[in-house]
């Protein structure tokens, strides 16, 4: 499988955005496919726990539990994170279980960005000091959407 993970951040009137997709190149397996599709519901299921009054933790906590019925992981060393004037900042978004306190209320913005392995979930950074590949060398993928809770749920800042 060749993919591409493209992560964009844009700085602009003082406030930060994030977003992040993975895209397929050329002629991809279906074990390819199926991690890239995974990975893309997996940061649904995320955003389906966001809302005022809803707590941080059970946005990894959905992704895990979603993430067991399936072959692939969750990569924890990878996280959403606050955003706005100050770029990533708290709250921390885990992809995975945890038990980060607090509770989302109307006009927090944050980001959520599950990154999902076939394999392990240990990191290695190259020689950049920017790419981040699995330390088993196995595939991964990661979505990202920038939100803007609300007072009856939220909205994606971010396509």
């Amino acid at each position: 499988m060749v993919s591409l993970d493209v992560d964009v951040t844009v700085f602009r009137e003082g406030v930060h955005g994030d977003c992040s997709f993975t895209y397929l190149v050329g002629d991809v397996d279906v074990s390819g496919q199926r991690l890239v599709e995974i990975t893309k519901e997996s940061l649904q299921v995320g955003l389906d726990q966001c809302g005022p009054g809803k707590p941080f933790s059970g946005i990894g906590n959905a992704i895990e539990n979603y993430l067991k019925r399936t072959e692939f992981l969750p990569v924890p060393s990878f996280t959403g994170h606050g955003i706005g004037q100050y770029f990533h900042g708290p709250p921390d978004i885990y992809p995975c279980k945890n038990h980060y306190p607090g509770v989302m209320t109307a006009g927090m913005v944050f980001t959520v960005e599950p990154a999902v392995s076939e394999g392990g979930t240990d990191l290695e950074i190259l020689e950049d000091g920017w790419t981040a590949v699995t330390r088993d060398n196995s595939r991964s993928a990661q979505f990202e959407h920038t939100i803007l809770i609300t007072d009856d749920g939220y909205e994606a800042l971010t396509i």
